[in-house]
């Protein structure tokens, strides 16, 4: 009897610890469920967050790209941001301290905020942060968690999106120097907005400066090759192409090659200045800035670091109506349509810009859409206009990049 009674006491016990281990277990198993199911979803949540972000600072890197202001930048990050579902809610961003401009350094790979933005062209980059925060009321709610005291979490994403070109370029600035250039002050903005341009071009870009008029007569029996003078201080006066009858066997040349394409910038910045209406001529002759810059990028292409041709732009620029023509077009409007497709044979790409109420505006616009470039149209009262064109021509067409 004693071992029965022994036995039975044992057995309970034992019912009584597995009992116990059980429980145990059974806390433990639900902790590990608690802990996987919430984690997982705090994990979708994270994801929903970075992808808002993400759209928000592509997007208002779009805007800082044409430079149009900080409030549109901020307004464009906040649209975006509110198109997104995040945690079942429409992502709210505070514009003070989610949404910040500032530059991307491309070799440390560092992000600076601009406390204060005077001037949005020094500006490179935009930095969206989304919180889902307790004191925004916007925390994410666990399920199983609160029952062992987690009742939500906070989470925080951010992107960083960036504006600015990874592709080389090769930039021919075509500017009018006809007499009409003196009225309202075109020529004084022109320059301007051609610095400002300048001041977005990367260090492996090539920069070259072609303007016109410019009277000159060769003699149309020699070749271009024979006409083309080399690399040195000589090069460059714009007898260089062309082909037409002139007086006397000459042909007449209306284009001339300021600055030859070049790493350093200093040489166009440093003539700049110097550009004045009716430098050489006071007549519009269009085609011979065209001509010259198109020899320019023919004679010197070049390959980037992968061996795949280096982008060549030419930023084309008139107040007026062609009234001189460059060979072998048969009128001054010829002579555009001629060196507009002659572009386009070479890959050329044209960004056109009349600028004021006299300017002819459909040759270059032609100029511009067969090429695959933009054409803008600026008045004579909007030259801040002409500045946000030239700034973004300067950018390029690169799309903005998501960096971090």
């Amino acid at each position: 009897m004693s071992a029965g009674r022994d036995t039975r006491a044992f057995t309970k016990q034992r019912r009584g610890a597995i009992a116990l281990l059980a429980a145990v277990f059974l806390v433990v198993i639900f902790a590990f469920t608690a802990f996987t199911v919430d984690l997982g979803y705090i994990a979708i949540v994270d994801q929903e967050l970075q992808a808002a972000v993400d759209s928000s600072a592509l997007a208002a890197a779009y805007e800082l790209k044409s430079a149009q202001g900080t409030d549109v930048v901020r307004d464009t990050a906040q649209e975006l941001a509110g198109l997104n579902k995040v945690n079942g809610r429409t992502l709210a961003l505070n514009r003070d301290s989610d949404i910040e401009l500032g530059f991307w350094d491309e070799t440390t790979g560092t992000f600076t905020a601009f406390p204060v933005v005077t001037d949005i062209s020094l500006t490179n980059a935009v930095r969206v942060t989304g919180r889902l925060s307790r004191d925004r009321n916007s925390q994410v709610n666990l399920f199983f968690a609160p029952i062992l005291g987690q009742n939500n979490a906070e989470i925080q994403s951010s992107a960083i999106a960036v504006i600015g070109r990874d592709k080389e370029r090769d930039v021919m600035l075509v500017i009018d120097c006809s007499g009409s250039m003196s009225d309202y002050h075109r020529m004084v903005y022109t320059l301007a907005a051609a610095q400002v341009l300048i001041d977005e071009l990367g260090d492996k870009d090539r920069l070259g400066l072609t303007v016109y008029s410019y009277p000159a007569l060769v003699d149309n029996t020699l070749s271009n090759n024979n006409r083309r003078t080399t690399r040195g201080s000589n090069r460059g006066r714009g007898n260089n192409g062309g082909s037409g009858g002139g007086a006397n066997g000459q042909t007449r040349l209306t284009g001339h090659l300021e600055k030859a394409l070049s790493f350093s910038f200093q040489p166009v910045i440093s003539r700049l200045p110097h550009l004045l209406p009716a430098l050489y001529a006071s007549q519009t002759c269009i085609g011979g800035g065209m001509r010259v810059a198109i020899e320019e990028f023919i004679a010197f292409p070049r390959d980037d670091s992968k061996g795949n041709k280096v982008q060549q732009v030419m930023v084309l620029m008139t107040d007026g109506i062609a009234n001189v023509t460059e060979p072998p077009g048969t009128d001054p409007v010829d002579s555009i349509y001629y060196y507009a497709d002659l572009a386009k044979q070479h890959d050329i790409i044209i960004h056109g810009i009349t600028l004021g109420r006299d300017a002819d505006e459909s040759p270059i616009r032609y100029c511009a859409d067969t090429t695959g470039g933009q054409y803008y149209h600026v008045e004579d009262s909007n030259f801040e206009g002409l500045f946000d064109i030239y700034r973004g021509i300067g950018r390029g067409d690169d799309q903005p990049r998501l960096v971090r």
